[in-house]
């Protein structure tokens, strides 16, 4: 069993504190021992680790600072003993232990009337027959789907045709890029995406370089807006060198740290030269206005895990001019672009949500705009150091990315953790490891100065909540700037 992320950030911080630099062979130890724990609720003394990885005393003490000891401190397992150990990170008490959930651009909640149409859904209320069924049942289950695409249709001024379900949006910026990757394998050609972009793009783009195609990072500036201006030139060096460009990629918020992207001007570039202009809009759903067409983008992604919808269900729009071939072959699903039995329940989950999203947004802007001020002023109260990260005047409401002075990121969010303060790092798809995210790389801040912690509001945030984290937060970070980085 591998570790958890959280488990991970937890082991790395530890080395990190007692200067110790993992092995393979500390992954083992740890791995093995992490394992065994979760089968036996109880760590496994050092016979066992004798016995099972021909583990002595002298490697042990030799890896691990304080022997067993660490190992189990390092993992968070309980030590049955009394021997004297490494001490905790931090030692946060409160007088009244609070849930707050600061990470909700990674995901969250499942809002209570999309939980009762799920519900709903899968007691066979709607129905359980296959959509490709020709029965009078799979009729009716296939018109989920089409009222479904209907719904986002409406709300975007688009074709329903020009809609497919996908299980993630991860899923959807793959279909696009690898599709475009597919359909010119023979002439290759070049992509130009965002330095910023997410890892489902930056990714999948690398993997098509590794095929014989070629990409160029749009650079953002401190404030991690996208240079726009740098994609003209781009755009035009290429073609004076006689490659093509197959599609271009700017997210219209920055996942991690809130920021509004310049999109629609890069889609009057794109337009000038005919050039696909993609964009993932998961972090803009219910946030800002969203009409493709106006906005001139030939392909938008999103998932419906971050506006209070379900997990496993995304969305591609592309525009009719601008077929690709299917990621996921099989049957005729999805108009032939994604085979595989739909799920109906979990597309109508996700119309709904979007539409109470959209209904609620401007009301739910100025809510929780009101929150984020009130945050910042008490940050600021705390270390008027405390620096933010990206634009307070282009961002999304419900993200303050902020970065706190001579403290490790690692040890904060454990911290924050410990007190029942939920937040994260950077993307939730690359929690847990060490190296740098590619955003704040990008906009060139100091990781060894700061400590960069995501807070994302939602629905479910309110003042309390705020007022629980500025009360306790003074201590914790006076703990960790005396600790060792």
């Amino acid at each position: 069993m591998l570790l958890d992320n959280y488990t991970l950030a937890t082991v790395h911080r530890y080395a990190e504190l007692q200067e110790v630099e993992l092995s393979d062979r500390h992954m083992e130890i740890l791995s093995f021992t992490f394992n065994y724990y979760q089968r036996n609720t109880v760590g496994p003394a050092l016979y066992i680790l004798k016995k099972k990885l021909q583990l002595t005393t002298a490697e042990l003490n030799a890896l691990f600072p304080h022997g067993l000891s660490s190992i189990y401190r390092w993992l968070n397992i309980p030590i049955h003993s009394v021997e004297t150990g490494c001490a905790d990170l931090a030692d946060i008490k409160v007088s009244a232990m609070r849930q707050v959930y600061l990470d909700n651009n990674a995901t969250t909640p499942i809002r209570k009337e999309v939980s009762d149409l799920l519900c709903s859904y899968y007691s066979g209320d709607m129905g359980y027959a296959n959509p490709s069924s020709p029965t009078d049942m799979g009729k009716e289950a296939y018109s989920l789907i089409i009222e479904a695409k209907k719904t986002f249709a409406d709300l975007w001024s688009v074709d329903p045709e020009e809609l497919y379900f996908t299980g993630s949006c991860t899923e959807a910026n793959n279909t696009f890029f690898q599709g475009l990757g597919l359909k010119n394998l023979e002439n290759k050609g070049h992509f130009i995406v965002s330095a910023i972009e997410h890892p489902s793009i930056l990714k999948t783009v690398r993997f098509l370089e590794t095929l014989g195609f070629t990409s160029t990072l749009l650079p953002v500036d401190s404030d991690g807006i996208v240079q726009i201006a740098t994609l003209d030139t781009c755009i035009q060096g290429c073609l004076d060198k006689g490659v093509q460009v197959l599609a271009t990629s700017i997210m219209l918020v920055n996942n991690e740290i809130g920021t509004i992207q310049p999109v629609e001007d890069a889609a009057l570039i794109c337009s000038r030269y005919n050039i696909p202009l993609h964009s993932d809009i998961t972090q803009a759903l219910g946030k800002l206005p969203i009409h493709p067409k106006e906005i001139g983008v030939t392909s938008l992604t999103c998932s419906a895990h971050k506006i209070y919808g379900p997990k496993g269900i995304g969305l591609l729009y592309l525009d009719a001019n601008i077929p690709v071939p299917p990621l996921i072959h099989g049957g005729a699903q999805e108009f032939g672009m994604r085979g595989g039995t739909e799920n109906p329940g979990h597309m109508q989950a996700f119309a709904l949500a979007a539409q109470l999203v959209e209904k609620e947004r401007d009301v739910e802007n100025k809510r929780i705009g009101e929150l984020q001020k009130y945050l910042w002023n008490g940050l600021l109260k705390i270390d008027p150091d405390i620096r933010l990260v990206g634009s307070m005047e282009k961002r999304v409401t419900t993200n303050l990315s902020v970065g706190f002075p001579h403290i490790n990121s690692r040890s904060l969010l454990l911290g924050l953790n410990k007190m029942g303060v939920y937040a994260s790092a950077g993307s939730a798809c690359s929690s847990g490891t060490l190296s740098t995210s590619s955003v704040i790389e990008a906009i060139g801040l100091d990781t060894k100065k700061y400590a960069v912690i995501r807070l994302s509001m939602g629905r479910q945030t309110v003042k309390k909540d705020l007022d629980y984290l500025l009360k306790y937060l003074p201590n914790l970070l006076d703990q960790l700037k005396n600790k060792k980085r």
